[in-house]
């Protein structure tokens, strides 16, 4: 325990002054505890909260034992959904069956995310012909662009200034577009809404690795329970 304390106390103090940044952004939080209210709705926070204190809290839950391993892991994953790096850093100063846990919770959380709709790009389209008098022309260069097109479409959100002349029609079209991730990461960064996550931890097929990795952590008396929540996919 005073191993697993130490690791996560020390790579908690780094990620406390990434997210003092982030929660300076109000767009950013409040999207944040949007995504979160929608999955653990046993443990909603309010819109005044800071990101940063709901992390320590997240934290702290965990080492007073009121969230046992795999809840700590998935509140972890959602809480960090768009910051892939930042979770990695975390994790990977955990002891070896956490950041192996902790990876695949984090994958299971991103695999849960809504697909991409089928008609994506012909949506985008007709929103652009609707709501944009000039659309820029690399824009239309990058829809005509059926090799390269989705790269592209990637690198142009990302230069998108939140006062650009964009109408948030277009905007949430493009987003549509791209990957769940990415739209995800984009959705929060400009404040439209994100992919949903459809995402039940009480029935969630889980890689035999998980099960092994839990174990490691919390003991053999874990695997009951363990059994019980969960179909593995042995």
């Amino acid at each position: 325990m005073d191993t697993r304390r130490s690791a996560i106390a020390k790579s908690a103090e780094h990620i406390v002054k990434e997210l003092k940044i982030q929660s300076k952004e109000n767009i950013k939080a409040l999207s944040r505890i949007s995504i979160w209210n929608s999955i653990f709705i046993d443990c909603p926070i309010i819109a005044e909260t800071k990101i940063r204190d709901h992390f320590n809290n997240i934290i702290r839950r965990y080492l007073v034992g009121v969230t046992n391993t795999q809840r700590f892991l998935f509140e972890l994953s959602v809480f960090m959904i768009d910051l892939p790096d930042i979770f990695c850093e975390l994790i990977d100063h955990f002891p070896p069956p956490f950041a192996v846990a902790g990876r695949i919770a984090y994958r299971a959380t991103i695999n849960s995310l809504e697909c991409k709709p089928a008609d994506a790009e012909h949506k985008l389209q007709e929103a652009i012909r609707r709501d944009m008098v000039n659309p820029p022309d690399s824009l239309i260069e990058i829809l005509a662009d059926k090799k390269n097109g989705p790269r592209r479409l990637s690198e142009f959100v990302a230069t998108i200034d939140r006062n650009s002349n964009i109408p948030k029609s277009v905007l949430e079209a493009i987003l549509k577009c791209l990957p769940p991730p990415e739209r995800m990461q984009f959705s929060i960064k400009y404040g439209v809404p994100p992919p949903k996550i459809n995402l039940n931890l009480s029935s969630l097929p889980l890689p035999f690795e998980f099960l092994e990795a839990i174990v490691d952590i919390d003991g053999k008396e874990t695997l009951e329970y363990l059994i019980d929540d969960n179909e593995y996919a042995m």
